[in-house]
């Protein structure tokens, strides 16, 4: 209808447009003008500024749904790597943008991006986004991680667990298990917060002291409007 075609006309192009909705269509594309058509597609889909939104976090919903059902076209492996290639740089972008944003959110992004590299046997980028969980522990709370840590091993071959780094990744997450239980519980006078503002301004360094505190339980700053919403 008019509307419909209207819609499609004035949207703005970009990423989204590459979905399990409109994979059908894409496949019929790809037999009919090739694999180097699409991905040409692509990179003008995400590099072009006129063609798309802020590039910054621009990734793919439903990713492992929709690698799945890409992987089914065996003409599509090299499109299926470049989406995964993609995934992977704005998985990292988005997530060191958002810093401690949801972090539940970021942990089932990046498990389906690893469900993904394990789809189309990506070893190379599977470790490096092993490595990066584990370097990242704000991003990826390692007490989120057990259970994408069996929904990914689940998908390997137990003799090759080791090769595609889960025995690292199962060492970091027994090891802070440990070093938590250790620790003990905390006392319940304990007013202290295990979160921290990631700016290093004057207002935030205030209040990553505050939130220290285990004694203290109050604070007051006179602060402007625009400040106390930058807090």
């Amino acid at each position: 209808n008019d509307n419909k075609l209207s819609l499609q006309l004035l949207t703005i192009y970009n990423i989204s447009i590459f979905n399990l909705e409109t994979l059908t269509l894409w496949h019929s594309l790809i037999k009919r003008y090739g694999n180097k058509w699409c991905l040409s597609v692509l990179e003008l889909l995400t590099t072009t500024k006129e063609w798309h939104y802020d590039k910054a976090g621009t990734i793919i919903d439903n990713f492992v749904n929709f690698i799945q059902e890409l992987s089914n076209n065996t003409e599509c492996s090299d499109i299926g790597q470049w989406l995964i290639n993609y995934q992977l740089e704005q998985i990292f972008l988005k997530h060191k943008n958002s810093y401690n944003n949801n972090v539940t959110k970021k942990v089932s992004e990046i498990t389906d991006l690893i469900l993904g590299t394990i789809i189309y046997q990506n070893q190379d980028i599977h470790l490096k986004i092993i490595s990066h969980i584990i370097a990242h522990e704000n991003y990826y709370p390692y007490i989120l991680l057990i259970d994408s840590f069996e929904r990914c091993a689940n998908k390997l071959d137990k003799a090759f667990l080791g090769l595609w780094g889960y025995k690292k990744l199962f060492e970091y997450i027994n090891k802070s298990l440990i070093t938590e239980h250790d620790k003990g519980l905390r006392d319940k006078d304990d007013w202290s917060i295990n979160k921290k503002c990631k700016c290093s301004c004057q207002n935030c360094k205030i209040t990553n002291d505050f939130l220290s505190q285990s004694t203290v339980d109050e604070k007051i700053c006179p602060l402007a409007q625009d400040a106390r919403k930058h807090v």
